[in-house]
């Protein structure tokens, strides 16, 4: 939090029993959870000169909208601290106000208001979270206040919730609310009940908890009482059981505290996690509602500890595996990137279609790098420790199915999917072997990795014979990434538009590109390969030299369409409105050849006639503005005889 002491300062000398200090209060500007504003608060100085709060503490902050001058947020926060530390009884109070204005009457401005106000009071014992909290949120429309959330007598014990929580979020017809209990200790226990809404569905979840652990899932459709999906964590009652009869070997109850997502070594994918996240996010967003003025969330927004806990159990490693939760993550690191490092190679990209084996390679670097990402999920349950509360054979439930005995590469070479098995010396075998399993697994990835990347070196350098291509191809692949983004990222303004940039990326930067880099990638000499190369960025500069005039071909036909509007009036309705001026000659030039125009254009092959066909297009763009204020009628008389393209051609005089 920080402070700034900056306008005036009235001191109060205070006689009292605390030798050498007096206690100060301060008035002026100040910041408070991100938030700037005013402050009027107790202080004293500390023996090292630190400012303490302590005393009564107020808080205000107002703000317009810099950009929506109609919405007002107000903020005030009411409490005491005791030697720096919230102490006593808090009240947070967060108003913001929406004015819809209506309309002025004799100087008197119609409007109404709609406003929403979230209400916290809070309380705290030597900065902990102690006693009685409510969470009160109304919204204010229709001249009426409606209350849209509520959570009252929640009572804290040591910074976290005990005894029975309801929570209530009032939208439309329904209800959304979570009601549970949380014992002595902030512990999940009991029976839990969810409402709320996912994807228009109002959801109806039931859980069970013991002590922490969540031993089943249930969850309905609460409109047609459909089950939807339901589980049991079987695991977590058998290991609970073998706890409360003292037969637990290899893992005891975890001493840590845990948040509302409860793991007991599930993959992400599982449904018993799969089955929380809806109900978790809903809890999450009231702990966030109700602590967000505490220390207890981050300036980010993120829980930074929870208010109620789950438990975990945790594990206990032999002394070879604990070597191996060392080892792990450095060959995993290691091996991680050599892979990255070839798969984002220029060179091995540009010259894959060399010979099957850069093929292949390409491909297989390209396939490590997406499952090395399905190895992360472990390895970073290593490196951050969080392994020790995984029970492994539920991880492994459903195998590892990047640890298989065969592997399989597919890879395309000369515009043939290929597939290529091999078999692997080591594989997943069991829950207990994990970790050697996975130690051995990642050695023999990195020996091959090795000397794949070292068979791949050697023909790069063959065909790299000179820094020049180095450099080369680098440049092909920056341009491409450019010119790709220029094309792709325009807003074209009608259908039409669209559809000529679309074809002429697809022929020129998709077609012509992948041509001109397998010839490029099958010469061998020296000179062929830089006469190809120079070949793709001559390609490459010419679409981005004609991209601005591409651009400006349907804007300008657009205005050439008003160009050839005017207003009329009609007497006898006593209306003005547009009607098309000089209709023959600008259906004959502005719609059909100018579409024949744009068709030749989509249609060539060749980059280097893309300018000619510009060309054409913009002399008969120019030629429709000259013609517009033109006696044109003997040439409209010409062209109702003439729809062929080369005829309309000839009438404008374009030929």
């Amino acid at each position: 939090m920080r402070k700034h002491i900056l306008l005036l300062i009235v001191i109060f000398l205070r006689c009292g029993f605390i030798f050498g200090q007096s206690e100060t209060v301060y008035e002026g500007e100040y910041e408070f959870k991100g938030k700037t504003g005013t402050a009027t608060f107790e202080f004293k100085e500390g023996i090292d000169g630190n400012i303490i709060l302590d005393g009564f503490f107020r808080f205000d902050h107002k703000e317009i909208d810099s950009l929506d001058q109609t919405l007002l947020t107000k903020f005030q926060a009411r409490g005491s601290y005791k030697n720096n530390l919230k102490n006593g009884n808090w009240l947070f109070d967060r108003e913001r106000h929406k004015v819809h204005l209506e309309d002025v009457v004799d100087f008197k401005v119609q409007s109404t208001l709609e406003s929403e106000e979230v209400e916290i009071r809070a309380s705290y014992k030597e900065g902990q979270r102690d006693g009685t909290w409510d969470y009160i949120e109304n919204i204010f429309a229709e001249n009426k206040v409606q209350p849209k959330a509520r959570a009252e007598k929640i009572r804290f014990t040591n910074g976290y919730i005990v005894d029975n929580l309801h929570y209530r979020n009032f939208s439309g017809n329904y209800t959304q609310f979570i009601r549970g209990r949380i014992n002595k200790t902030g512990l999940m226990h009991g029976e839990w009940s969810l409402v709320y809404l996912v994807d228009s569905v109002l959801i109806s979840e039931v859980r069970n908890y013991e002590n922490g652990f969540l031993l089943g899932i249930t969850r309905r459709n609460l409109e047609t009482g459909q089950k939807l999906d339901e589980a049991i964590y079987f695991s977590t009652i058998d290991k609970l059981n073998k706890v409360n009869d003292g037969v637990n070997e290899g893992f005891q109850v975890a001493e840590g505290k845990f948040g509302v997502d409860f793991n007991d070594g599930y993959r992400s994918r599982a449904l018993q996690q799969q089955i929380q996240m809806d109900g978790n996010a809903f809890m999450e967003g009231f702990i966030k509602n109700l602590l967000r003025f505490d220390e207890a969330i981050g300036e980010g927004g993120e829980i930074l500890v929870y208010p109620f806990y789950t438990k975990r159990f945790e594990f206990e490693f032999s002394k070879e595996d604990q070597e191996r939760l060392v080892q792990i993550p450095i060959l995993f690191d290691q091996l991680r990137d050599t892979v990255v490092r070839f798969s984002e190679m220029n060179s091995l990209s540009l010259n894959r279609n060399k010979n099957d084996s850069l093929a292949f390679s390409h491909a297989y670097f390209d396939d490590r790098v997406r499952k090395l990402e399905q190895v992360a999920e472990i390895v970073d349950l290593i490196r951050s420790g969080q392994i020790r509360y995984y029970d492994l054979g539920n991880f492994t439930k459903d195998g590892i199915e990047y640890m298989s005995r065969v592997d399989e590469i597919t890879y395309i070479y000369n515009d043939d999917t290929l597939l290529k098995p091999f078999p692997r010396e080591t594989g997943f075998r069991s829950q207990e072997s994990l970790l050697e399993d996975l130690e051995a697994y990642l050695l023999e990835e990195q020996e091959f990795v090795a000397d794949l990347a070292g068979f791949v070196r050697g023909e790069l350098y063959e065909i790299e014979v000179s820094s020049k291509l180095t450099a080369m191809e680098a440049q092909i692949l920056t341009r491409k990434n450019e010119i790709d983004s220029l094309y792709l990222s325009h807003e074209a303004i009608s259908d039409d538009e669209q559809e000529m940039f679309l074809a002429i990326y697809r022929t020129f930067l998709e077609e012509r590109f992948d041509d001109f880099s397998k010839e490029y990638a099958n010469e061998v000499t020296f000179e062929a390969k830089v006469e190809k190369g120079e070949l793709l960025l001559d390609l490459l500069d010419e679409l981005e030299k004609r991209f601005p005039a591409l651009t400006g071909l349907y804007p300008r036909n657009l205005e050439i369409d008003r160009l050839y509007m005017e207003e009329t009036f009609n007497p006898f309705t006593y209306t003005r409105y547009d009607v098309r001026a000089k209709e023959r000659l600008f259906e004959s030039g502005a719609v059909r050849l100018f579409n024949h125009y744009v068709g030749e254009l989509k249609e060539e092959e060749d980059y280097t006639q893309i300018k000619d066909h510009v060309s054409n297009i913009e002399k008969l763009q120019e030629r429709m503005i000259e013609l517009r204020d033109q006696d044109t009628r003997s040439l409209e008389r010409r062209l109702r005889r003439r729809n062929a393209p080369n005829r309309i051609e000839s009438a404008l005089d374009l030929g």
